[in-house]
């Protein structure tokens, strides 16, 4: 049968805090009364029938690709990283609430208080007689959001990762709200750095859902190469991610062990002198103390970014 009734998105906040008449409550099914009552008698409870298929191109149709699609790349992303390769440690949030309140994202943020986050979610994809808006193109790759609410400097780190592993990708402007967990998460505790990647789907919020594979293995990539990117040759990243470290409170001895034995495991004999200058870095920071250790730590930084690893 078909639902009859007026979409969320649609209805007026007064309309929210009001149950819908049973008499508005309608499915029509094209049978008479008399089969129905047959069928399914008043009180039995009906939903929509999940339908899944393959589509050519390597698409899907279903139903509720949103939270399942995303929290599926996340896992997949997470997964294909090593443990050793972790910049740190790695916290996989699949909060609920997002669509009314973002409560469970509030109440992670305060209680995780990362040192940065990043966001997955859906977004619309263009499709034909759209309104005149600027939307990621379906198949396009991952949709990266230029917003107000997310942090500049962590969304240009997240392009440039794409950029380095020839990653699909395009800006999606979103110049207020997101419609996101992002919103919450930015103004959560002090403020978490926060950047928000998307995957373009077609009939969002509907039994019939359009979902591209192509932009679902982009958006695994972005996580893996988000979460090990310290590892990587990146210096805005890595050097980002040091200041958040330091600014957090961490011991400045402590991130510089852990440089000596990024030197040791990661670089090896492939950069000659980086464990060397990685155990220099180590004992300026333990005589000199902060914050003037802040400008050793960055130069060592720098200089083990950039060593063949």
């Amino acid at each position: 049968g078909v639902f009859a009734a007026k979409a969320p998105h649609l209805s007026t906040a007064a309309d929210m805090e009001k149950l819908t008449p049973l008499p508005e409550m309608v499915i029509d099914t094209g049978y008479s009364k008399e089969e129905l009552e047959d069928l399914c008698p008043i009180g039995t409870p009906v939903g929509f029938k999940p339908i899944y298929a393959e589509l050519l191109n390597d698409c899907l149709a279903g139903k509720a690709f949103g939270d399942k699609a995303c929290g599926t790349c996340a896992v997949f992303g997470i997964d294909a990283v090593r443990k050793t390769d972790l910049a740190g440690d790695v916290y996989f949030l699949f909060s609920a609430y997002e669509e009314t309140g973002m409560t469970g994202a509030r109440v992670a943020g305060f209680g995780i208080r990362p040192d940065y986050a990043l966001v997955l979610d859906v977004t619309h994809a263009s499709v034909p007689e759209a309104k005149d808006r600027s939307l990621p193109e379906f198949g396009s790759g991952v949709a990266i959001a230029a917003s107000p609410v997310t942090n500049r400097r962590l969304t240009r780190i997240v392009t440039e990762l794409c950029r380095m592993g020839n990653v699909p990708f395009t800006v999606d402007a979103c110049p207020g709200s997101t419609g996101t967990n992002a919103n919450v998460l930015g103004i959560s505790g002090d403020g978490i750095p926060t950047a928000l990647c998307s995957l373009p789907l077609k009939s969002m919020h509907t039994s019939c859902e359009a979902l591209s594979m192509d932009d679902a293995n982009a958006l695994k990539k972005v996580v893996s190469a988000f979460i090990k990117s310290m590892r990587g040759s990146d210096v805005d990243a890595a050097l980002y991610y040091l200041a958040r470290m330091v600014q957090a409170g961490e011991d400045p001895k402590f991130i510089a062990r852990r440089m000596v034995i990024f030197a040791s495991e990661d670089i090896g004999l492939a950069g000659n002198g980086a464990l060397s200058l990685a155990t220099a870095c180590f004992q300026a920071v333990e005589r000199v103390g902060m914050p003037e250790s802040g400008l050793i730590l960055a130069h060592a930084t720098v200089a083990l970014s950039l060593s063949k690893k």
